[in-house]
């Protein structure tokens, strides 16, 4: 909340230091160019030229004080203003010189809070005072109720162009907060597809080697039954010939005419016999 109040507050005297400088310059260039248009009247009003005079050194001060001190710039073009417009209504006779304290109510209220109200209380005494001495003859009723109208309407257009820099200061660090955590993930998420695409690598390498171990089970299986069958085939009929010919010794002994026969090798006719049965 600190940070937030802080950026608020450095962004609001930035831009009142912008208005200072615009303001100054301002003051400068018209004070310069009416004097330069007074000097070819005739007869030549001394007056009004010091006083523009004045407004264009006020301007060139305050925008060179404002390169360093703004906060001294913003107090001398206010009160700068204010007590220029209060002489040029004591040393004038302009009768539209008071409504520009309606003006100085919105300037003065943007650099400085509050000080519309006291530069229109200002103007006001000095109208006041002017039309009780009878040197002037302003309408007071309605100059008192247009800068009353005009400091309350200049506080608060700045009261809701403050709120309004505060909302946006907050948006602001908002919206950094949110770059920031969305950056971090943004950093998570490539290390994450890194992490996924070299476990991808890793798994269709697994993939490879299984499907080259697949092949080389099939053909060992292959030479297996291959190697079985071969053995088979070789192994067939030599015991097909013997349990031929014992089968013949066993049940056909007369085959083979007077021969006798040990007890021991008609033992083992009769074994192999037995056993070839099953």
């Amino acid at each position: 909340m600190s940070n937030t109040t802080s950026g608020s507050e450095d962004n609001l005297a930035e831009l009142r230091g912008q208005l200072v400088g615009q303001v100054g310059l301002l003051c400068v260039w018209v004070g310069s160019t009416w004097a330069t248009l007074l000097v070819r009247r005739q007869p030549f009003p001394a007056m009004p030229f010091i006083l523009l005079l004045l407004l264009a050194l006020l301007g060139a001060v305050v925008t060179r004080v404002n390169r360093a001190h703004q906060r001294l710039a913003r107090h001398l073009l206010v009160w700068g203003l204010t007590a220029g417009t209060s002489a040029s209504m004591w040393l004038l006779g302009n009768p539209w010189l008071p409504f520009v304290g309606l003006l100085l109510a919105v300037i003065n209220t943007l650099l400085i809070p509050m000080s519309g109200f006291a530069a229109g209380g200002v103007i006001f005494i000095n109208v006041g005072l002017l039309t009780h001495i009878g040197a002037r003859r302003y309408p007071v009723e309605e100059l008192l109720a247009l800068l009353t109208c005009s400091g309350a309407m200049a506080w608060l257009v700045c009261r809701t162009l403050y709120t309004a820099l505060g909302w946006a200061w907050t948006m602001q660090q908002r919206a950094d907060r949110l770059l920031d955590v969305s950056r971090d993930r943004q950093f998570e998420l490539s290390r994450a597809l890194k992490s996924l695409s070299a476990t991808n690598a890793i798994l269709q390498r697994a993939r490879r080697e299984l499907l080259v171990a697949r092949k080389h089970a099939q053909e060992a299986r292959l030479a297996k039954e291959q190697f079985v069958a071969n053995v088979s085939h070789e192994l067939r009929t030599p015991l097909n010939i013997i349990v031929g010919f014992s089968e013949i010794m066993y049940l056909s002994p007369e085959a083979y005419g007077d021969l006798r026969w040990p007890p021991d090798l008609r033992e083992d006719v009769y074994q192999i016999y037995s056993s070839s049965q099953h």
